[in-house]
């Protein structure tokens, strides 16, 4: 985990209209359910039909979970994430969030592009 990535990480949440301020001190320890929280409101912006069970009091609830959301966004968004990573819920997890964000963050600019009219032509 690096500084970097976890102010990258907040800095994308807060542009994608996360509702919470997110601390750049919260990943120093392991934080599960701040990942959860993270990984929940993602997937309720991607599809907010998704059924995603939003309960992790019990160790088999966390680990479906995160086993729900990687098989959600391998068949939705063609993601693939690294669950034990996930499951950490420190430092490590931010690298996943930031795939995750980066989806968001490209369908964004894509749709700033089209309202403002820019055409891109690939291959000239």
């Amino acid at each position: 985990m690096s500084f970097r990535d976890v102010r990258a990480l907040t800095e994308r949440m807060r542009f994608l209209g996360y509702p919470k301020l997110i601390s750049v001190e919260a990943f120093r320890q392991p934080n599960f359910e701040l990942v959860a929280e993270l990984l929940v409101w993602l997937v309720k912006s991607y599809d907010p039909q998704a059924d995603i069970s939003v309960d992790i009091s019990t160790e088999p609830e966390r680990v479906n979970l995160v086993k729900s959301v990687a098989q959600f966004l391998a068949s939705k968004a063609q993601l693939k994430l690294n669950l034990r990573k996930l499951y950490a819920g420190d430092g490590t997890a931010v690298k996943e969030l930031l795939k995750l964000t980066d989806l968001f963050m490209a369908a964004q600019r894509v749709l700033d592009d089209d309202a403002r009219g820019v055409v891109c032509v690939f291959g000239q």
